[in-house]
């Protein structure tokens, strides 16, 4: 007896050009989202590292200009 697929899509689906294209779309979109919201966690944690000057620094800086300074 064949085991049932409880996936997205079929595995007929997955092997049609539009099923391929589709699946592309979903990875994208879930890459896309998985960057929204990891973004702010790494932007927090390397934020630990900055002096105060260069977290408020205008732009997207995710690693200090200097080394650590205070850390031993």
């Amino acid at each position: 007896m064949a085991v049932p697929n409880r996936g997205v899509m079929s595995n007929t689906e997955w092997r049609s050009p539009i099923g391929r294209f589709i699946g592309i779309i979903y990875f994208v979109v879930l890459v896309i989202s998985a960057i929204l919201v990891l973004f702010p966690f790494l932007f927090s944690f390397t934020a630990g590292f900055k002096t105060s000057v260069e977290v408020f620094k205008p732009g997207v800086h995710l690693f200090p200009e200097r080394g650590t300074g205070g850390i031993m």
